[in-house]
């Protein structure tokens, strides 16, 4: 039998393992959730470990975590798996929330382009939306980025196609998908084997989303 101790060390463990993801620390999330992957933390550290060797460019044993955590019965799904170690978000936006941040957002949706550009300049940041793949990989050869944010359905490409090439240009800015309609073997493969920090669907709660963006664009690296 499992001590009371020996669980707490292990939350202790998966919550240092988590703040490393929360700073896109992939070496210390590996290396902090290997001793914990035979015991009752496994899901929450395959969770984990699943960007993290996406993150080491090792796609096949992060398919392999995947899969393990998302074969667990009790994981309602990768949003409430998400959802439970990331950022909380603040209880209000102000200025603040994303001061200094430079976000690129690319979405064929003028809508949705204009409301996110809303929302970062009211939360402190720069935000450029453009509509299309080619537009984007513009833009970062032109200027830096802290965050690019991409949606998944555009017409000639997808945002899983985007983030990769993204990645290919920069290996080392955050990436997000935020979309309404994207499957979740869109975010399997773009977490898995492109390291793409986060995955949303439209409509997001708006004090987490800004939370999260302006956490992945200040973490360390």
């Amino acid at each position: 039998m499992v001590s009371a101790q020996t669980r707490a060390d292990w939350q202790g463990t998966l919550d240092r393992a988590a703040d490393a993801w929360r700073r896109r620390e992939h070496e210390d999330v590996l290396a902090l959730t290997e001793p914990l992957l035979d015991g009752p933390a496994a899901t929450g550290a395959n969770f984990l470990r699943s960007w993290a060797l996406g993150r080491a460019r090792r796609p096949e044993e992060a398919s392999r975590a995947w899969n393990a955590w998302s074969d667990d019965p009790a994981v309602a799904s990768y949003s409430a798996l998400r959802d439970h170690f990331d950022v909380e978000p603040d209880e209000r936006l102000n200025s603040d929330s994303m001061r200094g941040v430079r976000l690129l957002h690319v979405d064929d949706d003028q809508c949705v382009r204009r409301a996110m550009h809303h929302l970062v300049r009211f939360a402190g940041g720069r935000c450029t939306g453009v509509a299309s793949t080619q537009q984007g990989l513009e833009c970062l050869i032109r200027a830096p980025f802290d965050l690019v944010v991409s949606d998944y359905n555009r017409p000639g490409s997808h945002g899983v196609t985007f983030l990769a090439a993204c990645r290919v240009l920069h290996p080392e800015i955050p990436l997000m998908l935020y979309s309404g309609a994207m499957p979740l073997t869109a975010v399997r493969r773009a977490i898995c084997m492109h390291g793409v920090e986060r995955a949303y669907w439209k409509p997001a709660d708006v004090q987490r989303l800004v939370a999260v963006m302006s956490g992945l664009a200040r973490a360390q690296v």
